[in-house]
């Protein structure tokens, strides 16, 4: 994976960053480098910086800017579980709780079309936010 050091130093830089100069100086640096890995195509890297991005944004208690990252990760990689359940979460914490639930629901129709071998286990967590929301596939 020829992004893989890009990636490390985006991550890398923006935790020391955020530390050092508070969170929009990291964005600043988050932002380049989505914005790069977009340009190239490569939505895995896009991914995982926007949740990156949004656990920052988590730390500095910023829903807003969470939603943004959740909102663009789903740009680039559609009915991504993650992304689906950060908004679930961040629409919760704003008090939306029926939109909130919409995205919970999204998030566990993508989890169960995932052929992801960790997907199933986010179903736990949905089903503490969202009792019953989660049901036993048919047999």
């Amino acid at each position: 994976m020829a992004e893989e050091p890009q990636l490390k130093n985006a991550i890398n830089g923006s935790i020391k960053l955020f530390e050092s100069d508070g969170l929009p100086v990291a964005l600043r640096l988050l932002d380049d480098a989505i914005a790069e890995f977009a340009r190239q195509g490569l939505n895995l890297p896009v991914t995982t910086l926007c949740h990156h991005a949004a656990v920052l944004c988590s730390v500095a208690e910023s829903l807003p800017l969470q939603r943004h990252y959740f909102e663009l990760s789903l740009t680039h990689n559609p009915g991504n579980f993650r992304a689906l359940y950060g908004l679930a979460r961040v629409s919760l914490d704003e008090g939306q709780t029926d939109l909130a639930r919409k995205y919970a629901q999204q998030s566990v129709d993508a989890i169960m079309a995932s052929d992801d071998p960790l997907a199933h286990s986010w179903l736990e967590l949905i089903d503490k936010n969202w009792p019953g929301l989660v049901r036993p596939p048919q047999a």
